[in-house]
């Protein structure tokens, strides 16, 4: 597979980095094909396919305090743009720090990131932008049954605490047995 363009990206927005990706076959002839289709098996008039994914990897830094961890809180959204009400499973896991490796050279501590792993602890999930603390405390890494009505978004907060170390968490979306949406969070609390 071939890019258009070498992307590596730098430490920006406020820690969020986003890469869309699309792929396509060459029935759509040169350049993007005409309509870039959310919905993977959709089929475009040139009878090619196309799939698009998207990643976002957000970067948190935990400053200590008191020589305790700070706890983690990351506010994003899950969308459904389909024209009908669905329902999906949204979950959270810690996730090797390799699986970032290529996008370290922009963060700040660099590499240097991989040489400190750390544990995420009470790891959790919250359908509010702002849960009330001991909601977030509390909250599971799975949630299984989440509607969210057609085309639109909802707002969930990631929780956890990391006392040192380095960690990267996946959180997926998923409609029936397929991920359809997701991102990263890069949390560092010690990139020296």
């Amino acid at each position: 597979m071939q890019t258009a363009k070498t992307w590596t990206p730098s430490f920006e927005n406020g820690g969020h980095e986003c890469l869309i990706a699309a792929a396509y076959g060459t029935a759509f002839g040169e350049g993007l094909p005409p309509s870039l289709d959310a919905d993977p098996s959709a089929r475009d008039t040139n009878q090619g396919y196309l799939s698009i994914a998207q990643h976002n990897l957000g970067v948190v830094s935990l400053g200590k305090i008191g020589g305790m961890g700070t706890g983690i809180r990351y506010r994003f959204q899950v969308c459904n743009g389909s024209d009908a009400e669905r329902e999906f499973v949204v979950a959270a896991r810690q996730a090797p720090l390799s699986e970032i490796g290529h996008f370290l050279p922009g963060v700040p501590g660099g590499r240097i990131v991989l040489d400190k792993p750390g544990k995420v602890e009470r790891l959790g999930l919250v359908a509010s932008a702002k849960p009330d603390p001991r909601e977030l405390e509390a909250a599971p890494a799975v949630l299984p049954r989440v509607r969210i009505e057609p085309r639109s978004c909802r707002q969930f907060t990631l929780g956890g605490s990391l006392e040192r170390g380095n960690a990267l968490i996946n959180v997926t979306q998923s409609h029936g047995e397929r991920v359809v949406g997701g991102l990263s969070v890069l949390v560092i609390a010690e990139a020296k």
